[in-house]
C-alpha cells in the first residue's frame, strides 16, 4: 500500500527509469503539474483528459508569464527617472530611439547642484593619449585636488552670475546660459527592451566616459531585475565578444 501511495506505478513506468516527482519538484507549480499529467497520460484513467489537464496548466503558465512580462516591460516603457549632470544627458540623448522628458530651465529655476568629481576620479582625468576623447591615469592627488578646487570655484562663480541675472529680472531662458554642463538636471527616459540593451552595449563599454558608465550600470541592474534571463544572455554575449 505504501508503494502505491508514495511511488504510484503511473509515475514510475517511464522508460527512463526516473520517477516523475524527481523531475517536477524542481519546476514551478504550473509547469510541474503540466509535466505530471503528460507523464501519466495513458497510464492512469483517460489519456485525453490528462492531456487536457496538462494543456490547462500550460495555458495558465503562459498567461502568468505574459502578465509578468507586461508588468516589467511597462517599467521600462513608462520610463526611468534620472538626475544627472547636463553633460551626461548630452551623451545620453544621442540614443535617438529613446524618448525623453527633461526638466526645463526656461520654466523653473535650476537647483544649486553641480557635479564635483572625486579625487580618485580626477587622478584618472589626464588627457588620454590613445583615445583623444577620453581620459587616463596620470594626475597626482595634489593635482587632482587643484582641479577639484578650480571646478568648485568655477561653479560658485557661475551660480552667482545665474542668480544675479534672475534677480535682475532676466528671463530664465537667458539666465541659464551662465550655467555649466556640470549642473544637475532631471529627466525621464523611456525605451523598449531592445533599445535599452543597445544603450548598455555602448554606455557600459570601457571607452565610454566614466560618468555615464555609472548610470548605465544602474540601468543594467534595472533591466536585470525586470528581465533576468534576457540580461544574463546579454551579459554572456558581451563577455564572449
Amino acid at each position: 500500500m505504501a508503494g502505491a501511495v508514495d511511488h504510484p506505478k503511473h509515475y514510475n513506468d517511464n522508460p527512463s527509469g526516473v520517477e516523475c516527482i524527481d523531475v517536477v519538484e524542481h519546476m514551478t507549480f504550473n509547469v510541474g503539474n503540466a509535466v505530471k499529467y503528460l507523464w501519466r497520460a495513458g497510464l492512469k484513467g483517460d489519456r485525453v483528459e490528462d492531456l487536457r489537464k496538462a494543456a490547462w496548466y500550460v495555458n495558465r503558465e503562459i498567461d502568468e508569464w505574459r502578465r509578468h512580462v507586461q508588468q516589467h516591460t511597462q517599467v521600462l516603457d513608462h520610463g526611468i527617472e534620472v538626475q544627472a549632470p547636463i553633460f551626461v544627458f548630452r551623451e545620453w540623448h544621442r540614443h535617438r530611439t529613446q524618448s525623453y522628458n527633461e526638466l526645463s530651465a526656461r520654466y523653473m529655476e535650476l537647483p544649486d547642484l553641480c557635479y564635483v568629481p572625486s579625487i580618485e576620479r580626477l587622478m584618472a582625468a589626464k588627457q588620454g593619449a590613445a583615445n583623444k576623447q577620453g581620459s587616463q591615469e596620470g594626475l597626482t592627488s595634489g593635482e587632482a585636488q587643484l582641479v577639484q578646487d578650480t571646478l568648485a570655484e568655477a561653479y560658485r562663480s557661475a551660480r552667482r552670475s545665474y542668480e544675479v541675472l534672475l534677480r535682475d529680472g532676466v528671463a530664465r531662458e537667458i539666465a541659464r546660459l551662465a550655467i555649466p554642463v556640470a549642473q544637475y538636471s532631471r529627466m525621464r527616459a523611456s525605451a523598449n527592451l531592445r533599445n535599452w540593451l543597445a544603450f548598455l552595449t555602448l554606455r557600459q563599454a570601457p571607452n565610454a566616459q566614466w560618468e555615464i558608465r555609472q548610470y548605465a550600470n544602474v540601468v543594467g541592474e534595472i533591466v536585470a531585475e525586470c528581465f533576468p534571463r534576457t540580461h544574463a544572455l546579454f551579459a554572456e554575449g558581451n563577455a564572449h565578444g
